[in-house]
């Protein structure tokens, strides 16, 4: 009904104008959309509702309100994939580092002073607002650069040997499966690529049974068994911890296209 009422906020989702006008309507006429395709199983639909949501100015109210997360989690229980990424780059090179939902940009710049032998460090993000304000905001720290787009067409053409794929706080989970293997469709094939993510999982996801995505929560975003779909893209895990942060059921993992040297 509100998309029928409101023509002008539905053509502003569709086109990507992000005026600051209408949010909270946006969001609801998003939420419409991803509830529907939940309950009709069209995961493509819901991928698509849950990228156009991200794409509002309702992006920018949520780092905004929840930056202290940085803080809490990412150098808090989270801090701990980042030192097994460092360690794992002690002893193999890391051409380039590629952000996915990169945000506001503090995860990829605090990387970019822990992993010193990669010398590129690219923060990609489907808001452009948001990635016009990283441009300005880390100008000084030549060796981030970041792009807005869309996530499942620019890394196929952008990924290389040696290149780190790396998601955190929830982004993976905004993609459907199969998004997730078009997403890794040409990185898999290279030379020394790594994975690594910090994801939400559905709280009653049996992963040892259960290989199949679902979609959970408020947001009816996708929860993934990661495990199970990098090692049938031919990844090994190196790495793989979960815990629980409130309401929240989280997964670490890194993950490479090479077998670790002591098996």
């Amino acid at each position: 009904m509100g998309e029928k009422l409101f023509p002008d906020v539905v053509r502003d989702i569709e086109t990507g104008r992000h005026s600051g006008r209408h949010i909270r309507l946006k969001r609801a006429i998003l939420y419409s959309r991803s509830h529907r395709a939940m309950k009709t199983g069209n995961e493509d639909a819901s991928e698509s509702s849950l990228h156009q949501f991200w794409q509002t100015d309702t992006a920018n109210d949520y780092y905004l309100r929840y930056g202290h997360r940085f803080q809490d989690w990412f150098l808090g229980p989270h801090l701990k994939l980042v030192e097994q990424i460092e360690d794992y780059a002690q002893r193999n090179l890391i051409e380039q580092m590629i952000e996915i939902g990169c945000g506001d940009g503090r995860v990829l710049d605090y990387c970019s002073k822990r992993l010193t032998g990669t010398k590129r460090f690219t923060g990609l993000d489907i808001n452009p607002m948001i990635i016009s304000a990283n441009q300005k905001r880390y100008e000084d720290n030549p060796a981030l650069s970041f792009v807005a787009g869309n996530a499942q067409e620019w890394v196929p053409k952008n990924t290389g040997p040696g290149t780190l794929l790396f998601t955190y706080g929830g982004v993976l989970e905004y993609f459907s499966q199969r998004g997730i293997n078009q997403l890794f469709s040409r990185h898999t094939k290279q030379h020394g690529s790594l994975i690594a993510l910090v994801e939400p999982l559905d709280p009653k996801h049996d992963l040892t049974k259960d290989h199949d995505s679902r979609i959970f929560g408020q947001e009816n975003s996708f929860s993934h068994n990661y495990r199970h779909i990098l090692e049938k893209l031919g990844y090994h895990v190196r790495f793989e911890e979960e815990h629980q942060m409130g309401p929240i059921r989280w997964i670490m993992m890194m993950a490479t296209n090479s077998k670790p040297r002591n098996t």
